[in-house]
């Protein structure tokens, strides 16, 4: 279940995102390896991330969502 993946995630590594430290609400959680590549819904398989820097992060890789 991706939410409790996510919830699991913001657990393990806090709420604040890992590139900019952004704390002031709830932060996304973004698969490293995604699932449409066999990433897996395990916790090392996941990054938390403050919206911004989600979006930025996809938009590096050429994806958008």
């Amino acid at each position: 279940n991706t939410k409790e993946w996510s919830l699991a995630v913001i657990r393990k590594h806090g709420n604040f995102c890992s590139v900019c430290g952004w704390d002031k609400a709830r932060c996304d959680v973004h698969h490293i390896v995604p699932v449409s590549e066999g990433g897996k819904n395990i916790i090392s398989n996941g990054l938390v991330l403050c919206p911004n820097c989600h979006r930025e992060h996809h938009h590096k890789e050429g994806v958008e969502e």
